[in-house]
Parts: C-alpha cells; structure tokens; sequence
C-alpha cells in the first residue's frame, strides 16, 4: 500500500469518526430545542430513561425490564429485594419508599420477582390506557373542532 493510499485512507477514518462526534452532537442540540419549544423534557436516545420508556411499550420487553430491576439489585443469597439494595439509586429516604412501595406488594419489607413482574406489567397497562385516552380525547377535540369550523362556514 502506497503512503498516498494510506494517508487517505487515515484521513476518511479520521472525518468519519468526526462527522460521528458532530452527529450524536447535532441530535443532542436537536433535541434539546425540541425540549424548549414543547416546554417539556425530550428523553435523549440511549439514555436510561430512555431504554425504560421502550422496555414499557411491550409486554415481553416489560417482563425484561422487571428481571433486569430484580436481578441487579437483588443479591445471590437473599430471595427478594429490600429498600436497602435501592435506596443508594435514589437522591433521598423518601424517594426510595416511594419508589419501593411500588414493587412490595404485599407490604412484608421485600419484593419477589413475581412481585416487581407484576408492578412493571401494571405500570405498562397504565401507560397503555392514557395512550388510548389521548388518541380518544385528539379524536374528540379534531370532531369538534371540524363541527365548529363547519357551523362556522354555514352561518
């Protein structure tokens, strides 16, 4: 391989590694207008919350994210989670009862992998029914909206 050869094979290596870095860098601006001008938080892609909101959007994936939660907190040796194994995730205290209260269903001080299956999948189900209440409501708004305007017109 000629030096002409590999310098310019050194120098697309190098501009495309650099229009990788301007890309990820361009979607993080992108998304963080997007943020601003919807006055709402736009989750990054790959980020946690991120990886969260699309292991809810299916039942399989929800079920995954329920084991992940248990087997990474839950040490070998102990057949639930306690607050203790969480409680280190959390700013304070009380976000981590909060957040514990959620997966120890039958209030005994720990949470089975059956138990924190069942949280994920009714956190899923939620998030399921306010998407279809939200379609229902645009539909219903978009109906009105097209009988006002053509009451409007006929007047």
């Amino acid at each position: 391989m000629s030096l002409c050869h590999s310098s310019l094979i050194g120098n697309l290596e190098l501009i495309h590694s650099g229009s990788c870095r301007v890309a990820q860098t361009a979607t993080t601006v992108i998304g963080t207008v997007a943020s601003e001008i919807a006055g709402e938080r736009v989750l990054q892609p790959n980020s946690p919350s991120s990886m969260v909101v699309t292991a809810l959007s299916s039942t399989n994936k929800t079920k995954q994210l329920a084991r992940r939660i248990y087997y990474s907190f839950t040490p070998k040796y102990r057949t639930g989670l306690v607050l203790a194994d969480i409680s280190k995730c959390f700013r304070n205290r009380e976000e981590a009862d909060r957040a514990f209260a959620i997966f120890d269903r039958d209030l005994n001080g720990d949470a089975t992998l059956e138990e924190i299956e069942m949280a994920c999948l009714d956190i899923h189900r939620e998030r399921l029914a306010l998407q279809r209440s939200m379609r229902d409501i645009d539909s219903a708004v978009a109906r009105y909206v097209s009988e006002f305007l053509f009451t409007e017109l006929a007047c």
